[in-house]
C-alpha cells in the first residue's frame, strides 16, 4: 500500500510540474511561432485574454482555499497520530483561513486542556482544525505527515492538531493539488480556445 501511495505522489507531483510548465510556455511562447503574433490579435480578443488571465488567478486562489476547507472539514487527519491525546477543557477564539472564508472549516485555540492519564489541566496554545464546533470533552491529537507522498502534496506536510473522531473520514490530502492541476488545465484550454478563434 505504501508503494502505491508513493507512486501516486510522484504522479501527482509530475502532473503539477507539467501543468505549470505548460502554462508558463503558453504565456511566454506563441502557440504558432510562424503565425500571427499576439500583438496582431484584435483589440477585443487581447482584452479577453487579459481578463481570462486575471480570472484564472482569482479562480485558482478561491478554489484552492475552498479545497483546503473541504479537506479539513470533511477529510480525515493526514499523517501519523502522536503519542499524546488531550481532552478539551476550555476553548478560546475560533476563526477561519486568513485569505478567503467559506465557513466549512475553522481553527480553534485551546486555552485549557487535559492530558490523558494526567489529572491536572495543562495551559498552553494549541490550534485545532476541525469542520465543526469543538466542545469540552472532545479528544484531539497532533498528526504529523511524512514520506514522499505527503511532501509532494500541497499543504499535506507538517504537524496539525485535529479531533480524534475525524479519523474515520476519507483522506482528502490530495484535493488541493488536484484542484490546482484542474484549474491550470482549464485555464490553458480556455486561453487556447480564445487564441484559436482569432481568425474568425
Amino acid at each position: 500500500m505504501t508503494s502505491l501511495v508513493n507512486i501516486a505522489g510522484v504522479l501527482a507531483f509530475a502532473a503539477v510540474v507539467a501543468a505549470m510548465v505548460a502554462v508558463g510556455l503558453r504565456l511566454f511562447i506563441p502557440a504558432e511561432p510562424q503565425g500571427p503574433s499576439t500583438a496582431r490579435l484584435p483589440k477585443g480578443r487581447r482584452r479577453v485574454r487579459r481578463l481570462l488571465a486575471a480570472a484564472g488567478v482569482l479562480a485558482a486562489v478561491a478554489l484552492m482555499s475552498l479545497a483546503f476547507e473541504v479537506r479539513f472539514a470533511y477529510g480525515a487527519p493526514h499523517g501519523q497520530r502522536g503519542d499524546e491525546t488531550v481532552e478539551v477543557v476550555r476553548i478560546g477564539e475560533c476563526g477561519g483561513p486568513s485569505v478567503l472564508r467559506f465557513g466549512l472549516a475553522r481553527t480553534c485555540e485551546l486555552r485549557s486542556y487535559r492530558v490523558e492519564g494526567v489529572g491536572a489541566d495543562d495551559y498552553g496554545s494549541i490550534d485545532v482544525i476541525s469542520g465543526g464546533a469543538l466542545r469540552p470533552g472532545d479528544r484531539v491529537a497532533a498528526y504529523t505527515a511524512s514520506g514522499w507522498g505527503s511532501s509532494v502534496l500541497f499543504g499535506a506536510d507538517g504537524t496539525r492538531w485535529h479531533p480524534v473522531e475525524a479519523e474515520g473520514r476519507p483522506d482528502l490530502a490530495w484535493l488541493p493539488t488536484a484542484v490546482l492541476v484542474a484549474t491550470a488545465v482549464g485555464w490553458q484550454a480556455l486561453d487556447r480556445a480564445v487564441s484559436r478563434g482569432r481568425s474568425s
